[in-house]
């Protein structure tokens, strides 16, 4: 697969959507289902299309919802609905339209604890921990996302009790009655207004990113990390989270920003990776996905979580590199400056045990371009520190 010719770029301004005009047409759309293309239609186990195209507005979310609500009885999902969301524009307007039906409906809905975000996984997650050991009033799910659609898109897609896809036999159900409920004018709709929806007694706060996260014990052996983590390492390299080509290959660094980072370092691949010597983990051990290109923070519960573990098995270790905003937020905390480039510019402040780097990202050579003390100053120190640490080896 060739890159792409924009790739590494800021977005060119006639590339981003208008959010408010694609808010407003999700309510004010009118989608016509004598029209097939302004139907509900289940792609991979979800309904996927743009409220400027008529294919993803309101109506569509109503009489989808209302649909699930109507099937999730007759097959016994009758315990809770885990309710979830991602970045793009139209995910939380469905979101808001689909907890208003759902309410109505008198089903039980887990919405996230702190009105946030839900990866994917973490919704599957919370049904099949739901389920486990129970043969009735099972949980199920709804995950609006239109997954990698371009940003103008909207998605909802159901996971019935089983916690992955809803295949094709479900779908066709809901489609058949979302697109029947369309064509009465959504006449058999039961919804209440937002508020009252959140406020209802069958709506529930749930922590999902935390209770996946808390999880990771179960499908993770974290003794054998632990005992590859006990090489003796002298170095640790703290990131952020996984980007997307670090996630498909399960190698750390292994991107552009790597490529920077060893280039600063002056060291190879075969060097960079040698677990004998260095230890390399990120602050948020999950892929927190893409909004428009631009990589999510890492998830809040992850660091917390984890670094103390593998801080712990890792007692050879007598300098951290801390790489980036997220990791000097969580090492530094109160000590860090008001910014990545203050703290930075107060490397000294935080040696021998820290050593402060801005993160190798594109986006950040312009800054270095403006700052040479970077390079003339910060960039030797580095060298000079790590080379005598590993040389001791």
């Amino acid at each position: 697969m060739g890159t792409h010719p924009n790739a590494g770029k800021p977005a060119d301004p006639k590339d981003l959507v208008d959010v408010p005009r694609l808010v407003a047409a999700y309510y004010t759309g009118n989608p016509d289902p004598s029209e097939s293309s302004q139907r509900v239609a289940f792609g991979t186990s979800g309904h996927r299309g743009s409220s400027l195209s008529l294919s993803f507005n309101e109506r569509h979310i109503l009489a989808v919802t209302q649909a699930i609500c109507e099937r999730r009885g007759r097959a016994g999902a009758t315990g809770p609905l885990f309710l979830g969301m991602d970045t793009h524009a139209l995910s939380e307007p469905a979101f808001r339209s689909a907890l208003e039906v759902l309410a109505g409906n008198g089903v039980e809905v887990m919405v996230d604890r702190d009105g946030g975000y839900t990866p994917t996984p973490v919704i599957s997650h919370a049904i099949l921990s739901y389920n486990r050991g129970r043969r009735e009033s099972l949980a199920d799910g709804i995950v609006i996302t239109p997954s990698h659609n371009p940003p103008e898109d909207g998605g909802f897609k159901y996971n019935p009790p089983h916690g992955g896809p809803a295949d094709t036999g479900v779908t066709r159900e809901v489609e058949e009655r979302a697109n029947g409920i369309l064509r009465s004018g959504l006449g058999e709709v039961r919804r209440i207004p937002f508020e009252r929806a959140l406020a209802a007694a069958t709506t529930h706060r749930h922590d999902f990113v935390g209770s996946y996260v808390g999880d990771l014990g179960a499908v993770l052996d974290l003794e054998a990390i632990r005992a590859k983590a006990e090489d003796p390492a002298r170095l640790l390299i703290v990131g952020q989270a996984p980007g997307r080509r670090v996630h498909e290959t399960g190698i750390p660094w292994n991107d552009p920003s790597g490529d920077v980072l060893r280039e600063w370092l002056r060291m190879d691949r075969k060097a960079f990776y040698d677990t004998t010597r260095i230890a390399i983990v990120p602050v948020g051990l999950c892929y927190p996905g893409t909004v428009d290109g631009v990589d999510l923070p890492p998830c809040p519960g992850c660091a917390p979580r984890w670094q103390p573990r593998f801080r712990a098995a890792l007692p050879a270790v007598s300098l951290t590199l801390l790489v980036g905003a997220y990791a000097q937020a969580y090492y530094l905390k109160e000590r860090r400056k008001a910014s990545v480039a203050d703290t930075v510019h107060a490397w000294r402040e935080y040696l021998p045990e820290f050593f402060v780097l801005p993160h190798p990202s594109w986006r950040n050579k312009g800054w270095i371009a403006r700052n040479p003390w970077f390079a003339n100053l910060v960039i030797p120190s580095l060298r000079r520190r790590v080379n005598a640490l590993l040389r001791t080896l």
